[in-house]
């Protein structure tokens, strides 16, 4: 999978290169000053390049060790940083009682939608083959008919639907939601039953 760089990414890399560009710009400054020293004072070009270059030390492990006691500095801030965080928490325990809150209701929802967006999007379908499924919606009886005797398109055709029902019970009434399918969408869908049997086709009616 091809991951393009965030607006973080980007910089990081630019902030990468251009203190690489820095560091580079700094050791030619001084062996440059090393080398118009050993001039001065007699040397040769050739030979006063190569004393400065001796004198200097290598150039690659100048700029690892640059590169270390960068990175050290980035964790020696972060720590300052969190010292600061904790003192000023401690030192105003509303203002410490609140953020907390916030970051608790935040991770909260934060998870919450994740599990659901896992469930919907994620995670297959715990029926037979869910990548072979396919869902139309809004259509009328005749459509299934058509598409159902079509046999073309699809290999099996079920049907459901949501209706409201309201139920009586001595005096008093209860609205209920009531799914209808046809008498293969247990088939379809590959679902065996728990107990019980599932629908015959002479069954299947308006």
């Amino acid at each position: 999978m091809i991951r393009l760089p965030g607006r973080t990414g980007i910089r990081s890399l630019w902030g990468r290169r251009l203190r690489e560009y820095e560091m580079d710009e700094e050791m030619m400054f001084h062996l440059s000053r090393l080398i118009e020293d050993n001039l001065e004072a007699g040397m040769s070009p050739a030979e006063a390049r190569r004393v400065a270059l001796r004198d200097f030390g290598g150039i690659c492990q100048l700029k690892e060790e640059c590169r270390q006691a960068s990175g050290f500095r980035f964790i020696r801030e972060t720590r300052q940083d969190l010292h600061y965080a904790v003192r000023q928490l401690l030192h105003n325990p509303g203002f410490a009682f609140l953020t907390i809150l916030v970051l608790a209701l935040g991770i909260g929802a934060n998870t919450a939608s994740v599990g659901v967006i896992d469930q919907l999007i994620f995670r297959p379908l715990p029926v037979l083959e869910p990548e072979r499924l396919v869902s139309i919606s809004q259509s009328s009886y005749l459509d299934y008919v058509d598409i159902r005797n079509d046999g073309q398109v699809f290999s099996d055709v079920a049907a459901t639907d949501f209706a409201g029902y309201e139920v009586w019970d001595s005096d008093h009434s209860r609205n209920l939601s009531v799914r209808s399918v046809s008498a293969n969408f247990f088939d379809v869908l590959g679902i065996k039953m728990a107990a019980g049997r599932s629908f015959y086709p002479e069954e299947d009616r308006l």
